[in-house]
This record gives structure tokens, sequence and C-alpha cells, in this order.
């Protein structure tokens, strides 16, 4: 059973820095221009489309089950605001003074079902796009709750009152024998669960031709299999299936859960030093810790290219906002669950020397969620090829965070 924390409670006080750091990241927002935004009905899926005079990744809020905010650093062109269409039963664009805000209605409470950037092709703009798809919590619900009874159409339904306890109808009962009402208990934990690669981009291959992708997905399964058994936290996976998906849609995800962990599980690959293995935890900064630290970054910071995707963000804009970000609480909190990661991994399976680093990771740049990107071993090494191909070594990894995920919660 998981104890609540104050950890959400924290997030708020973090606030006034996110928008400062928003500012910060819109850097050339005077320059930027929103030409245009569409909405399109699809069978399975809602699409918002940004068109942008540069490449940029919009801040994305959810204030309410049915609202969306989406704040772009790029001015509005005229009057932008498309009509509604399936999910979006409205949608008001103002000017602000980073740019533009859109505030997006929705008939029903939906979940983001994909986000991310894509570079302008045959058109002149750049777009941002942004799926939505029907919450299925919802649909369970509905169809769960009872059907009212039907009464004649002159006499409306009324609730029925029961009287207090030997308490006469007529007068009230004491104040002090009156029932406190009960404060609605608090939301459970989100982790996001994300299992890197899928799609076009497989990650890094073995030498008997085991995929990244596939490994971390299977681990990811069984990781989001327990959290999810253990009750009391809701998961979230990034992606459930071969789908190729851009960082910035992952980190996206996150935000739009309000995710209290993000967890993103990779593999590496050495090919020319084979005899290197190992796991390792890593947390975000703004210098890589050590030569393979930084190689890592690049690696997976490069995955968009493979998926026609586009970096959203200079570097040293990006540099600005990490060297702020570490001395938050978000640091922190990031380093004490790679060391409990770490830790429980050493049960399980051999680690790197110094496992928990540090780089520049695209994907663990959350200003307020604790991030850790976790390397299950070296798909180069045939031991650790072997052992990842194994599901008794899958599921002992899964169990391993599991642990420290569990244990980092409780902690409180």
């Amino acid at each position: 059973m998981f104890r609540w924390t104050a950890d959400r409670c924290r997030r708020f006080a973090t606030r006034a820095f996110v928008a400062g750091a928003a500012l910060v990241l819109a850097g050339a927002a005077a320059a930027a221009s929103l030409e245009a935004v569409r909405v399109g009905a699809h069978p399975d899926r809602t699409r918002l489309v940004l068109d942008t005079s540069i490449s940029l990744a919009p801040e994305i809020t959810r204030p309410a089950p049915t609202t969306l905010i989406l704040e772009v650093a790029a001015a509005p062109r005229g009057d932008l605001a498309p009509a509604g269409e399936g999910l979006v039963e409205r949608l008001a664009v103002t000017a602000t003074a980073r740019g533009s805000r859109l505030e997006v209605r929705l008939t029903e409470p939906a979940r983001l079902k994909g986000a991310f950037a894509l570079a302008p092709g045959d058109g002149r703009w750049h777009r941002y796009v942004v799926d939505l798809e029907p919450d299925p919590a919802t649909d369970a619900a509905r169809e769960a709750a009872p059907t009212p009874r039907s009464s004649p159409p002159d006499r409306p339904l009324r609730a029925r009152v029961s009287a207090p306890a030997e308490t006469s109808p007529r007068r009230r009962p004491a104040l002090a024998t009156a029932v406190p009402r009960r404060r609605p208990p608090p939301a459970p934990p989100v982790v996001v669960v994300d299992p890197g690669h899928g799609g076009r981009d497989p990650g890094a291959i073995g030498p008997s031709g085991l995929q990244e992708k596939a490994v971390t997905l299977a681990v990811a399964r069984r990781l989001a299999a327990r959290l999810r058994a253990a009750g009391d936290v809701e998961v979230v996976l990034t992606r459930d299936d071969d789908t190729g998906l851009a960082l910035a849609e992952r980190l996206a995800i996150a935000a739009v859960n309000e995710a209290d962990l993000f967890v993103s599980l990779h593999a590496d690959s050495l090919p020319r030093h084979p005899d290197v293995r190992g796991a390792s935890v890593y947390t975000l900064s703004a210098e890589a810790s050590d030569p393979e630290a930084a190689r890592k970054a690049r690696k997976e910071n490069a995955a968009d290219a493979r998926l026609d995707v586009i970096a959203t963000a200079p570097d040293e804009t990006v540099r600005t906002i990490l060297t702020s970000l570490m001395r938050t609480s978000t640091g922190r909190r990031s380093t004490t669950l790679a060391q409990g990661v770490a830790g429980d991994l050493s049960t399980v399976t051999p680690l790197l020397p110094r496992p928990h680093r540090s780089a520049n990771f695209v994907v663990l740049r959350s200003l307020q969620t604790p991030s850790v990107l976790v390397e299950l071993g070296y798909l180069s090494n045939p031991a650790d090829e072997a052992a990842l191909a194994e599901a008794a070594h899958r599921d002992a990894l899964a169990a391993a965070i599991f642990r420290a995920v569990t244990a980092y919660l409780n902690r409180g």
C-alpha cells in the first residue's frame, strides 16, 4: 500500500520558476508567428495542428479534465480560432506577452495520445501536432453508472434525503453531533513509464539481432503491471506497442498527465567495446558527468532524426534552463530516485562503475517531475544481450525498478 506524499503540493511552489523558464525558452518569440490552428476529427482521435513560422513546442497544461491550455511562443496572425470538431467543443486564441494562448474546451475528458513537431515538408510552415483520444476511464464510468428510474413527465426526479438517526425531521442536529463532511481522498501518484525508441527507430541492436525497442517495451509492461497490481498508483505508458514517439511527445505525455515520476527505459550498445556491460541510471544535467554519459546523451537525443521530427530548442537556451533546474527540488529528487534504482538493480544485474551518471537528455527535461533514464544493459555485450532476451531477467529488472519506485513514493 503506497503512502501519499506532499510531492504534488510542492510542485505548485515551482510554478513561478516554470513560468520564468518558459519565457527564457520563448527566446525569439517576437520574431515567431502562429499562422493557423486546425482541428480535425478522426475515428480514433481528434487532431489539433498549429502552423508556426519556426519550430516551436508549446507548453501544455490541463487545469481541468475538459480543458487544455497551450502556451505558444509565437504571436497570432489574425483570428485563428477554428470551429470545434470531435472532442474539441470550442477553441479560443488570445495574444499574450510571450506569444499566444490557446484555450481548448473539450466535449468530455480526453487523454493525450501524442504531441510532436513536424518539419515543413512541402509547405512553408512548421507544424506542431496534438492528438487527443477519449479517456477510457470516462467510458468505463459512464457504462457503470446506474440508469435512473423513469418518472412521470410532470414529476422530476428528486433525491431522497434521510433524516439523521434519533433526530426529529423538523429539527437540525446540534453542532456537537453533526457528522463532519469528509474530504475527498487525495489523487494517487502518477508514474509515467517510457519505453525508449519504437516504430522505425529500433534503438540499439545486438549481435544476434535483439532490438532495444523490444526490450524496453517488454520491461516497461512488466513494471507497469507490478505498479498497477500494488494499487494506489496510476500508471501511464508512453507507448504500449511498436509506435515511434518524438522526445517532445514523451515529455508532453508526462506533463499532461501531471506525472509524479518519469522513468525512461533504454539499452545501450558499444560495438567497438563488446566487453563493456552493466546497467546504469542517468539524471539530467547541463554538463555531462563523464565522456560516456555525454556520448549516451548525444545518441538518445538524436532519436528524433530517425522519426522525421525536429529539435525544438537551441542548446544555449536549454543550458540556461538546466542550470536553474538543478537548483530546484526536482533535480534533487531525481537524484534520490536514481540512487534508489541503481541500488535495487545491483541485486539482479551487473552495474557500470559509478552507475549513477548525468547528462543533458532531452527526454529528462521536465521542470516539475523527478525523472530518470535507466540503461538496462549493453546489447553489444553477448552476456547482457542473452540476459535481456530472457523473460526471467526482464521480470527481475522490472521487479528491481518497482522496488525502487515504491520505496521512493513511500519515503515522502
